[in-house]
C-alpha cells in the first residue's frame, strides 16, 4: 500500500485491496491468529489487530475511496472504542471477550501505557478525517514540562489512565546526547512510561 500511494502504481493498489479481502475475515476471529511473541490468549479478543487493521484500512480506503473498506475500518475502530476503551476504569484493556466483556485474569487485567496511547493517536488520525477528531481526543492530552534531576522531557499526561508519566529523550542511548544525560540516569523516567501488566482491582 504504501509503494502504491508513493508511486500511483494501479498494481500495487489492486494486490492491497486484495489483501484487504483477505485479512477482513481474519479478523472476526482471533483465535486463528497468530501473534507474536505472545500468542492472543484462548476465547479472548486482542486490542492490537483490531488498532493496526483499522488505521491500515484507513489508508487503504483514502487511497481507493472503497466504501466497504471505510466501513470495515469503522468497524474495527468502534470495537477499540467501545469494546477495549473503558471510561469506567480509565483505561484501554488489551485483552477482553468478543463483544468486550472484561476478564477477571491476568490477561484480562492488562493494559500497555504506550499502546493506548499510540491507539487513539490512530483513532484521533481516522476520526479527524471523517471531521470526528473529538471521538478520541478526550483520552490523549499532552503537555510539556521540565523535570529535575532529568534534564528536558516531554511530560505527557494521559487522562485515560489518569496517571503521569515522563518520557526522557534520551533513555535510549547508550551515551549521552550533546546536553542531555546518561542512559542509567535516565533510566527510571523511561521505566515509568513502559510499564505494563496486570493491574489491581
Amino acid at each position: 500500500m504504501e509503494y502504491a500511494r508513493a508511486r500511483k502504481n494501479e498494481q500495487a493498489l489492486e494486490l492491497a485491496v486484495k489483501g484487504f479481502r483477505r485479512t477482513s475475515p481474519l479478523l472476526r476471529d482471533h483465535s486463528t491468529l497468530l501473534t507474536a511473541p505472545h500468542p492472543i490468549p484462548d476465547g479472548l479478543q486482542s486490542h492490537g489487530p483490531s488498532m493496526i487493521f483499522a488505521l491500515v484500512y484507513h489508508d487503504l480506503e483514502v487511497l481507493t475511496n472503497n466504501e466497504e473498506i471505510q466501513s470495515r475500518s469503522m468497524e474495527l475502530v468502534e470495537i477499540v472504542m467501545t469494546q477495549h476503551l473503558k471510561p469506567e476504569h480509565r483505561l484501554l484493556f488489551e485483552y477482553v471477550r468478543p463483544g468486550g466483556q472484561l476478564v477477571d485474569s491476568d490477561a484480562g487485567k492488562t493494559y500497555l501505557t504506550g499502546h493506548a496511547v499510540e491507539s487513539m493517536w490512530f483513532m484521533h488520525r481516522i476520526y479527524g478525517h471523517h471531521g470526528r477528531g473529538d471521538r478520541a481526543a478526550w483520552p490523549l492530552r499532552r503537555s510539556a514540562g521540565i523535570s529535575s534531576g532529568y534534564g528536558t522531557t516531554f511530560t505527557v499526561e494521559f487522562s485515560l489512565l489518569g496517571t503521569r508519566r515522563e518520557v526522557c529523550p534520551f533513555g535510549t542511548s547508550p551515551t549521552p546526547r550533546s546536553g542531555g544525560r546518561s542512559r542509567k540516569r535516565c533510566l527510571p523516567c523511561c521505566w515509568r512510561m513502559s510499564i505494563s501488566g496486570p493491574i489491581g482491582a
